[in-house]
């Protein structure tokens, strides 16, 4: 399975922002071929393998940092790229369309980011909406979270209120699919 570049550098961003005294020991850490890119020299419109240019180099990362948990640090990483993704370019749209849509529309655009993944809201309601990943046999646990959060940012950036999530389903967890169940006020 392939990420695009962009996901790559947006990860690059945020360990740079926010754990920059970190950063000169996790390029050390890394193979060669992957701190090249972590080194500045990412193609944002290429795809890369995603176990080696993107999953690991997140858990290296994580470990370098002494980040104590890793899930809430995957979802500090989803915030943060919905914030610069969402409230530059696409700002307007976030704020004129329904939460509903917004996921929708972040929900499709799956397969932009990780190759052959699909995503899509399979059910929803006034105050709520499931999104389905499947076809994601990479996916694992920094990963979901990591998209789950940057899902929620992106609902709360639509007005959304008091947004949370629950993953009912998991790939990471032996699941063909995973569906998490997010709600609003």
């Amino acid at each position: 399975m392939e990420v695009k570049g962009v996901a790559i550098k947006s990860n690059i961003d945020f360990f740079r922002e926010k754990y920059n005294s970190y950063y000169a020991s996790f390029l050390e850490k890394l193979d060669d071929d992957v701190r090249v890119v972590y080194e500045g020299r990412v193609d944002i419109a290429q795809w890369y393998e995603i176990k080696n240019y993107y999953l690991k180099p997140m858990q290296i990362f994580a470990d370098v940092a002494k980040v104590e948990d890793n899930i809430e640090f995957a979802k500090s990483i989803g915030i943060y790229s919905a914030n610069v993704t969402l409230t530059g370019i696409y700002k307007i749209f976030i704020f004129m369309a329904t939460p509903q849509y917004v996921l929708k529309k972040a929900s499709s655009m799956m397969k932009t980011f990780y190759k052959d993944a699909v995503g899509e809201i399979i059910e929803s309601g006034a105050n709520w909406c499931k999104l389905q990943i499947s076809n994601f046999p990479d996916l694992n646990n920094m990963l979901e979270h990591r998209i789950a959060a940057f899902s929620q940012r992106a609902l709360e950036l639509a007005s959304a209120k008091n947004v949370k999530y629950i993953i009912e389903f998991s790939i990471t967890k032996g699941n063909d699919k995973s569906v998490i169940f997010f709600h609003w006020e």
